[in-house]
């Protein structure tokens, strides 16, 4: 039986993705679908390269597209949601997503996808079951315990929520956002502790400014909690001249981090690996072949 020669392009485009061709994969697609212009596997490789471009609302027609021609593929169900999620569509992406899930309840991207919706609206109550499921699948991934901890530690599941940041203080995915709970929460004995490691960690030249204001604020809660009542402040000059003065400084990060906008979905989960459950799916039969775990 011979093999679908569109097939077997789709998944050689799918191969240039996967090492960052990202020029070569365009043309190979661009040529797909001039030729089979009605392919909905073709327009949803198409919608994966633009993704990847970070040209988002180009891919909406080809991933609308594939799922008008095969409602029933939950890759194509799931590929629709999640870009609708990235353009902050959320009311458009849900029923997607669910749809997914309802046909392959096994879509990690999908389960966590709707987990983190529901974390970031306040909801996370309703974000719960669809995290704990995901990390039934997954409980190596550190960007899937984060953001349990975080539905955790938004419900008051203190002792689940602070085993897991335990685990992830000592990951490069969750170290600083460890770090940032630990500000809030942790005991007096720990804070001498943790303010070593956050100094220690805003030394690094590699920090965005997001994660140096998110180590700025951790200090800040540290300071604050550390600061004498104003019956006990003396009028003379005293130690606590520096915490005041990290308090100032550490004013800006708060307004600054007051104003930034949320990462994308595809920011937050890139740390999954191309066959990890959260990049787009290039085939209609994507089945990750091997997971590797986060660096």
């Amino acid at each position: 039986m011979s093999q679908d020669p569109v097939a077997v392009e789709i998944r050689q485009i799918g191969s240039l993705i996967e090492a960052n061709d990202l020029a070569r994969a365009e043309a190979r697609a661009l040529a797909l679908l001039r030729n089979h212009a009605r392919r909905p596997d073709a327009h949803n490789i198409m919608g994966v390269i633009r993704v990847r471009q970070k040209q988002s609302r180009m891919a909406v027609p080809h991933f609308e597209f594939a799922v008008k021609a095969e409602p029933e593929n939950a890759h194509y169900l799931n590929n629709l949601g999640r870009l609708y999620v990235d353009l902050r569509l959320i009311e458009l992406a849900l029923p997607f997503l669910q749809k997914a899930l309802a046909i392959n309840p096994h879509l990690p991207s999908a389960l966590l996808a709707i987990g983190k919706y529901y974390n970031n609206v306040g909801k996370a109550e309703l974000g719960l079951p669809y995290l704990e499921r995901l990390q039934k699948l997954l409980p190596e991934y550190d960007s899937v315990k984060l953001e349990l901890a975080e539905s955790l530690d938004a419900l008051g599941v203190a002792e689940k929520a602070n085993k897991l940041y335990g685990e992830l203080r000592h990951t490069k995915a969750g170290v600083l956002r460890s770090l940032y709970h630990f500000a809030r929460n942790g005991s007096p004995e720990d804070r001498p502790a943790l303010v070593r490691e956050i100094e220690a960690h805003q030394s690094s030249d590699v920090l965005t400014d997001q994660q140096r204001s998110q180590l700025h604020r951790a200090l800040g809660f540290i300071h604050e909690k550390e600061r004498p009542s104003p019956s006990l402040i003396s009028t003379k000059p005293t130690a606590c001249a520096r915490s005041s003065s990290t308090l100032q400084n550490t004013a800006a990060g708060w307004t600054a981090s007051s104003i930034r906008s949320l990462p994308t979905f595809f920011e937050i989960t890139r740390a999954l690996e191309v066959r990890a459950p959260c990049r787009f799916s290039s085939s209609a039969c994507h089945v990750p072949a091997r997971h590797s775990r986060n660096r």
